[in-house]
């Protein structure tokens, strides 16, 4: 193992206040004690611990030490030692050796490392097992972006089954696979944005269009069918936000029906990872194949009742649905 230790940190760590010197130099201990092939750098006046990214800092104050944490809004924190309301930091103030010296501080940084959105990943495959994934199915994720669904549901399906990973952002798909590490049941799908899915027909379970803008939606609706096992469910998912209306949602989703997806049910999403940055909430909507059953009935539009989607943030653009 390679120690990466910046030779400046005691020079840093050296211009603080001298009451919180000692302080300092034990969270810096602590923090590799969790992480020993943490990066050290100086960043911003800080010192900054890195892994696969900036994971969290150490920052000197006149009476106390900030142990700040990067996405600490994600962490599963039982003990409430997290301070802060922004976005995504936290904080731990700490104001003496002892302090410093804790084992839930070590499991804080130590699970930041390992996943820390692995809170809302727990969501998200709830949401996905109510939708239908099961184990050994064959699920694709059209339009995966950053893999914020592809990753959990490899968990759900299982080594007996696949996760199809379908973008038109080739670098996106580099980070899932990148992300993915050892898990062997992701496959990756190049597309130029055409309506050919380079998929056999009959051979999907569970087709996820998320937050997913499709400018000739009744051609791909045609290829969800074709791909789609006669009993497989589409779940849609589309959060709304800027360029995007509770009406054109409501249009989308008529066109589904239309197209002769079967509605079935509406999941209530709480509070869960939908961007890297964003918590949602909304409504994911599971539709039938039209073949689901032999008498190819299809409940009205009725069924769904009035959508209640809102949004939860305000940044980020997507294009209108058509």
């Amino acid at each position: 193992m390679i120690v990466k230790r910046n030779p400046d940190a005691n020079k840093y760590i050296s211009k603080l206040n001298p009451k919180i010197q000692e302080i300092a130099k034990e969270i810096r201990s602590v923090v590799f004690e969790a992480v020993p092939d943490f990066e050290e750098k100086i960043h911003k006046l800080h010192l900054t611990y890195c892994k696969n990214g900036e994971v969290c800092n150490i920052a000197g104050y006149t009476n106390h030490v900030n142990l700040g944490f990067f996405k600490g809004a994600y962490l599963k924190d039982s003990r409430n030692l997290l301070k802060g309301i922004g976005k995504n930091e936290r904080h731990i103030e700490i104001k003496s050796i002892k302090e410093a010296r804790n084992n839930d501080i070590i499991a804080l940084i130590r699970q930041s490392v390992v996943n820390p959105l692995s809170h809302f990943f727990s969501t998200v495959k709830d949401v996905l097992v109510q939708g239908g994934v099961k184990p050994g199915q064959n699920v694709l994720d059209f339009g995966a972006g950053n893999g914020n669904y592809t990753i959990p549901a490899t968990d759900i399906v299982g080594k007996s089954g696949k996760i199809y990973a379908l973008d038109m952002n080739r670098k996106r798909l580099d980070k899932i696979m990148a992300k993915a590490g050892a898990i062997s049941n992701i496959q990756r799908i190049d597309t130029n944005g055409e309506p050919n899915i380079p998929l056999s027909e009959d051979s999907v379970d569970i087709i996820l269009l998320f937050d997913v803008t499709l400018k000739n939606p009744g051609s791909f609706l045609k290829e969800f069918q074709r791909v789609l096992v006669s009993r497989g469910h589409l779940l849609i998912y589309l959060p709304i936000e800027d360029n995007r209306t509770e009406q054109t949602v409501e249009k989308f989703i008529s066109n589904v029906e239309r197209a002769g997806f079967i509605p079935d049910r509406k999941i209530k999403i709480g509070q869960h990872m939908v961007h890297s940055d964003w918590r949602e909430q909304g409504i994911v909507y599971v539709f039938k194949n039209s073949n689901f059953n032999s008498s190819g009935t299809h409940l009205p539009a009725a069924h769904w009742g009035e959508p209640r989607l809102r949004r939860d943030r305000q940044a980020g653009s997507t294009a209108p649905l058509p």
